[in-house]
């Protein structure tokens, strides 16, 4: 009950964002995450999945910090696992090695985490 409601709050602000031709990227970002949360939550993966494409999307037009887009990348493979769509999500997190081999991350708990989903 209370994701219905969560859920119907966001459809409000997405729609009144959209009347007011909300461009802030990074708004459009944080309404992403928080859509895709709900949906994800509800269990309504292809919702939830639609949010977290476009996140990566938005993330990567900001050209936001590689380290950022990997937090994006791994949030979309987690939902590809749960989704049961384990090549799509070990296909994503082999990315997200490759982008931490080169950019190590400073919180190690973060590489670990992609090698464990390995």
């Amino acid at each position: 009950k209370k994701y219905q409601e969560a859920k119907y709050y966001f459809e409000k602000t997405i729609e009144e964002s959209t009347k007011n031709q909300c461009n802030n990227k990074y708004t459009q970002l944080y309404f992403l995450e928080i859509g895709a949360y709900i949906y994800e939550r509800m269990g309504d993966y292809p919702s939830s999945l639609f949010y977290k494409i476009k996140a990566v999307e938005v993330a990567d037009s900001l050209q936001s910090p590689i380290l950022e887009r990997a937090r994006y990348m791994d949030l979309l493979a987690r939902l590809h696992y749960r989704s049961e769509n384990y090549q799509k999500a070990l296909e994503i997190w082999s990315k997200i090695l490759q982008i931490y081999q080169t950019n190590p991350p400073s919180v190690k708990r973060d590489l670990i985490k992609v090698y464990n989903n390995l």
